[in-house]
């Protein structure tokens, strides 16, 4: 919600939870088109980097232990990332998270 109080985010696609139903419920909630409510984000980062019209950044918001796989997923689909905290939770993820960076850009 804070990034789209600066103007600048539009949420136009989602996946919402990790359960599907809740998933589309909470997107029709948001207002988002049915076909961009994903039952994950690995389903969400593949889809979304094959549209023209596709997420350009995405805001990773799932529980702390899923953070590093949620945001590894969209980088690897060169979708930009902003991640709720904390990013990670172990110098070995955080490395992890450098090279991944290091690759994508």
């Amino acid at each position: 919600m804070a990034a789209r109080m600066t103007g600048r985010y539009e949420i136009v696609a989602g996946a919402l939870s990790s359960d599907p139903q809740r998933a589309r419920t909470k997107g029709e909630e948001f207002h988002l088109q049915p076909e961009r409510c994903y039952d994950d984000f690995e389903q969400m980062a593949v889809q979304e980097s094959q549209r023209a019209d596709g997420a350009e950044v995405v805001m990773i918001t799932t529980p702390n232990h899923l953070h590093l796989a949620a945001a590894a997923a969209f980088m690897k689909q060169n979708i930009h990332v902003l991640c709720d905290k904390p990013l990670v939770n172990t110098i070995q993820e955080a490395q992890h998270y450098l090279e991944m960076v290091s690759k994508t850009g």
